[in-house]
């Protein structure tokens, strides 16, 4: 069926009888690796998907064929990549760039002391010292080397803990928590708001379902997902969630079609492992350096020893002589002062939580011209937060903003765990946090249950939920999205008085407001409600979110608020070293030069404050 994706498999399989070479097998694996993903298993249907796998979508697989299954493929792990033993990082870094061309001076320093040992009885001990301090000399910079570089991997091991560690399997018909290396192709698992995918899944049914793909794709908008028909791009089809993609909302039951070096992130970090490095500029220096005074130490070398063969000279003599030169046109006090100063840079470049792989990428940092980073979660804290409050016409008060609009959060889809952590994509939890500064968002969603919600899409864009006001026995309507369509809805306003028309010029000073806040950098959503009479819309009413059988116009318009994922306080404003910047992206938004402008924001508020701090400020400043 899936003739690319099986004979990737075959190979990858750890009990493949036909073995290839290491370097034969690594070249394949690579040329595999590269290729664009083809399967079918996104596309065919179901029915089909099931019997191909073996798997039934309420039992699951049976213990026996899961077993079978896991010695066949192996763990759902990610292959690591090469990783040397002590011993050979330790030799490699004593032996490797201009340390080889200081052994070969200490081991010619070495020969001339024990020649001279052969043909005086009282030597000269200059050479055997030269020979022990440039012995000294490497290994002290092979050390500093070897520490620093032993330091990052143990570091870039812990991201290891990034990957899921369980996941809750169907198996024998029994829903149970299993080891994330123990799921196997055609496992039927379930997952739901704040669990990580623990493979590449197709789903069978869901509710709701979002995943944030930013630790794949880097892009920071969770992303629905369903039993849509799938698009022939497995990349692009949104009926398929990938391995280490974070569930935001909902939930979803899916069945396993990729474990393992096979799923995208496999394939990713299978590429990252194997491709070889370029070396730095600083070794391709250092080569080339050690090229050029080898050539001219021995050339002159030759030329003495021809020279003092002419004029006499014994052969051991002549063999001391040229020793010397050679040694004497090393500069030993190179490599220690490049080593200290690439260990001085890497300790400074820790302070600021910055890992160091290998010294020379220091070097190679400070070379570069153009320096291409993701913005979400690299430049940026990935963690949104409600940065202003325009209501009543005009920004104010968190206090009084809350008290004002406090309904607006019950759009919130976030849900808050057992353990109080909150799971949702970036802007529903902002805004559930916000709330949890000065109220009880728990208890202002008991007193108002929801009843019926049309979902997020990118064609009407907005969200709207029905919701019961337990205390006067009456339904409210309630709506967020993108301003201009908010905006256009409402016939009202909220004010500080009671309820006003929302007149042209109120709603031309709402949407200059809207693009204030968009310019400097913010993400801003409009909220509107409407409380429905009694009369027609009785307890007990059934609501149709597929006919919309209640009023989306005629709104009250009850303000904006401006979401913001923060700069990480450690940017440095590239212009302080004379650099400039540049955003590649496809959406076109004057709030993101504004966020190139700004490398680094104070926070503003209580849950500016929280999120760098974990301490709530007192005030709240606008614009």
């Amino acid at each position: 069926m899936n003739t690319k994706t099986n004979s990737l498999t075959e190979l990858f399989r750890p009990n493949n009888p036909k073995r290839l070479r290491s370097r034969e097998l690594s070249n394949t694996r690579l040329n595999l690796l590269k290729k664009e993903i083809q399967t079918t298993d996104h596309l065919i249907p179901l029915n089909e998907l099931y019997q191909h796998l073996g798997t039934d979508p309420s039992t699951g697989l049976s213990s026996a064929r899961a077993a079978q299954l896991l010695h066949f493929y192996g763990p759902n792990t990610l292959t690591p990549s090469t990783n040397y033993g002590i011993l050979t990082q330790l030799f490699k870094s004593l032996c490797t760039g201009f340390s080889i061309l200081i052994w070969v001076g200490a081991a010619l320093c070495l020969i001339a002391y024990l020649i001279e040992v052969m043909n005086k009885p009282n030597p000269s001990r200059d050479n055997l010292y030269l020979g022990c301090v440039l012995v000294a000399v490497d290994l002290v910079c092979g050390l500093f080397s070897f520490v620093q570089n032993y330091r990052s991997t143990r570091i870039m091991k812990t991201f290891n803990n990034m990957l899921p560690s369980y996941a809750h399997c169907v198996r024998d018909g029994v829903l149970r928590e299993r080891a994330t290396h123990e799921v196997v192709k055609g496992d039927v698992v379930r997952v739901q708001a704040g669990d990580i995918v623990p493979a590449d899944i197709r789903i069978i049914d869901s509710k709701g379902f979002k995943v944030d793909n930013s630790s794949l794709t880097g892009e920071s908008i969770a992303v629905p997902r369903s039993n849509s028909e799938g698009n022939p791009n497995i990349l692009e089809s949104t009926n398929v969630a990938f391995f280490s993609t974070q569930c935001v909302e909902g939930w979803a039951l899916g069945v396993v079609i990729c474990t393992g070096d096979l799923t995208a992130l496999g394939r990713v970090a299978g590429l990252a492992a194997r491709i070889k490095p370029q070396p730095s500029p600083l070794t391709l220096h250092i080569h080339h350096f050690m090229k050029c005074v080898s050539v001219w130490a021995l050339s002159l070398g030759v030329f003495v020893a021809v020279a003092s063969y002419c004029l006499g000279y014994p052969l051991m003599q002549i063999t001391v002589i040229v020793i010397g030169i050679i040694v004497a046109n090393i500069p030993e006090g190179l490599q220690p002062t490049v080593t200290a100063a690439l260990t001085v840079t890497a300790k400074h470049m820790m302070k600021r939580n910055c890992v160091v792989k290998n010294l020379d990428a220091i070097e190679a940092l400070g070379a570069c011209t153009a320096i291409c980073s993701d913005k979400t979660g690299t430049l940026t804290e990935n963690k949104m937060c409600v940065w202003d409050v325009w209501v009543w016409n005009t920004l104010c008060g968190v206090e009084t903003s809350l008290g004002r609009i406090s309904q607006v959060f019950l759009h919130s889809t976030a849900s808050v765990g057992p353990e109080g952590a909150i799971h949702g994509d970036a802007s529903e939890t902002a805004i559930l946090e916000f709330l949890f500064h000065t109220d009880d968002p728990t208890a202002r969603r008991v007193a108002f249950p929801n009843i019926a919600e049309i979902p997020f899409n990118s064609v009407n864009k907005y969200q709207v939920s029905v919701h019961l006001d337990t205390k006067s026995s009456s339904y409210i309507v309630m709506m967020k999205g993108a301003p201009e369509n908010i905006i256009s809805r409402c016939s009202t306003i909220a004010m500080k008085n009671g309820e006003s028309n929302f007149t042209d010029a109120m709603k031309k000073v709402a949407e200059e407001a809207t693009e204030s806040l968009a310019n400097t950098g913010e993400r801003v959503l409009a909220f509107a409600d409407m409380a429905l009479n009694t009369k027609d819309f009785p307890m007990g009413f059934e609501f149709d979110t597929e006919k919309e059988n209640f009023p989306l116009n005629n709104l009250r318009f009850l303000g904006l608020v401006g979401l913001m994922d923060p700069p990480r306080r450690e940017n440095i404003d590239p212009g302080r070293w004379g650099s400039g910047q540049h955003m590649l992206t496809r959406v076109c938004n004057s709030g993101l030069t504004s966020e190139m402008q700004q490398p680094t924001l104070e926070p503003r508020g209580p849950a500016q404050s929280a999120l760098y701090d974990d301490t709530a400020c007192n005030t709240w400043r606008g614009i």
